[in-house]
């Protein structure tokens, strides 16, 4: 069967409850949020407030759940599990786009198939499986949109009532991805850099913040845009949302292999220099120091050393040519954090 195909003869409301095992008190609300139209302007807010609701309720989860996090890791561990992949996995994996009420058009249609097709494709299922293999199509937002909007009808039909909302939505989200899950995922930026040295070309992220306070990135290789991801609040977000999105569209033309990293040391390449004054601080070994020449005006080479206090003495190494005596600095202190992990391993 069509992994889009609609299903006429069961009735969308029924089943949707079926799949939530929960029995809607004004199953119009249901109904109203499957109906996907220019029309009903009530959709939109419906999912609008769902939207809302899901951030709380795994807010609240999480925070229960993980009492000594940090705020920053609570942060990047709730953004994992409340963004429109995740939504639009959920989506599929419940078959939610078949019960749509009114008609779809066909351009929209056919990219939730591919997407549909290349998710059920995939070997391992389970937290990070867009990063494990390769990106797979870009994510259709009706599929994202169809999860937020029948979570705000529940949310509404539970008398707003976050809690109650968590226990009948919850099942549709597993698996929840966990701090452990997040410690494992693919290193975007790092494979960005890599697609780029494999290719010759150079990465240039441009950073700006609105006046609401939010986040803008962009993401140019030689100078040619490739993708801009949404607005978010903090840098590292929206680095990571356009770096994402880049990956997306730069895989219609090419295969990507994701880096991997399963230590969570985060190799950055923008931000190499400060983890490495992180990891010398933690150590209690001197700021490492960096010497730069300029290779015949054609480019940066860099050398990175660190003093430590044990047998080592000076660790030293030289990074690859930059064009940018900054990025020359960044590229010696990533390769750095890289030998370090090796021979430290777990102790960094």
């Amino acid at each position: 069967m069509d992994p889009v195909e609609k299903i006429p003869k069961i009735d969308p409301v029924e089943a949707v409850e079926k799949i939530l095992k929960y029995s809607f008190s004004n199953k119009s609300l249901l109904k109203d949020a499957l109906l996907f139209s220019r029309e009903k302007p009530e959709t939109a807010r419906v999912q609008f407030l769902g939207e809302a609701a899901l951030a709380q309720a795994f807010t609240n989860h999480l925070f229960l759940a993980y009492p000594n996090l940090e705020p920053k890791e609570l942060t990047d561990l709730r953004s994992s599990n409340v963004n429109g992949e995740k939504f639009a996995r959920a989506a599929v994996n419940h078959g939610l786009f078949q019960f749509i009420i009114g008609d779809v058009d066909t351009h929209t249609a056919t990219r939730v198939k591919n997407f549909t097709e290349a998710v059920r494709k995939e070997d391992d299922p389970g937290p990070y499986a867009l990063g494990r293999s390769r990106i797979v199509k870009a994510t259709p937002a009706i599929l994202g949109d169809i999860v937020e909007s029948v979570a705000g009808a529940v949310y509404i039909d539970v008398n707003y009532d976050v809690r109650r909302l968590w226990e009948i939505c919850r099942g549709i989200f597993e698996p929840i991805y966990t701090f452990d899950d997040m410690r494992r995922q693919p290193q975007i930026i790092a494979t960005l850099y890599r697609i780029a040295e494999k290719y010759g070309k150079r990465v240039q992220i441009r950073q700006s913040q609105g006046a609401d306070g939010l986040f803008k990135v962009a993401v140019y290789l030689d100078d040619e845009f490739i993708a801009g991801g949404v607005p978010k609040p903090t840098a590292k977000q929206a680095k990571l949302a356009a770096a994402r999105d880049a990956l997306s569209k730069l895989s219609e033309s090419m295969v990507i292999e994701m880096v991997m990293d399963d230590d969570n040391l985060d190799i950055d390449i923008d931000d190499a220099r400060k983890k490495l004054i992180e990891i010398c601080k933690k150590r209690k070994w001197p700021c490492p120091t960096y010497k730069v020449w300029n290779r015949n005006n054609q480019g940066y080479a860099c050398s990175v050393s660190i003093e430590t206090t044990g047998e080592e003495e000076t660790l030293s190494i030289m990074g690859e040519r930059r064009k940018r005596k900054n990025i020359s600095q960044d590229a010696a202190a990533s390769l750095m954090i890289r030998a370090l992990k090796y021979v430290y391993k777990d102790d960094l």
